[in-house]
C-alpha cells in the first residue's frame, strides 16, 4: 500500500520543483532528485531487508505507515501556511 504512493510523492516534489527551480537549472535538479531516488531505494532496501529477518511480516509497514502519516500530519499546516503566503494571503 505505502510503495504506491511513492509515485504520487514523486510526481507532487516534481510538479512543485517545477514552478520554483530556474529554467537554467532544471536538467541538474532533476538529475539529482533522480539519483537521490535511486540510490535511496537500494540503501531502503538493504536497512529493510536486514530488518525484516530480525521482526514479524507487519510491524515495518505497519510502523512506516504511522511515521509517513505522522510526517504528514506534522508538516501539513506548515506547507499549507507556506502557499497561502506565497499565494499573496498574508499581506
Amino acid at each position: 500500500m505505502l510503495s504506491a504512493a511513492i509515485p504520487l510523492v514523486q510526481a507532487a516534489v516534481t510538479a512543485h520543483l517545477q514552478s520554483f527551480v530556474d529554467p537554467a537549472m532544471m536538467g541538474r535538479v532533476f538529475g539529482f532528485m533522480g539519483s537521490m531516488y535511486a540510490g535511496l531505494m537500494s540503501l531502503g532496501s538493504l536497512l529493510f531487508g536486514l530488518l525484516a529477518d530480525g521482526a514479524p511480516a507487519w510491524t515495518l509497514p505497519t510502523l512506516c505507515g504511522a511515521a509517513v502519516a505522522l510526517f504528514g500530519v506534522m508538516f501539513l499546516p506548515r506547507m499549507i501556511s507556506s502557499h497561502r503566503r506565497e499565494a499573496g494571503c498574508f499581506k
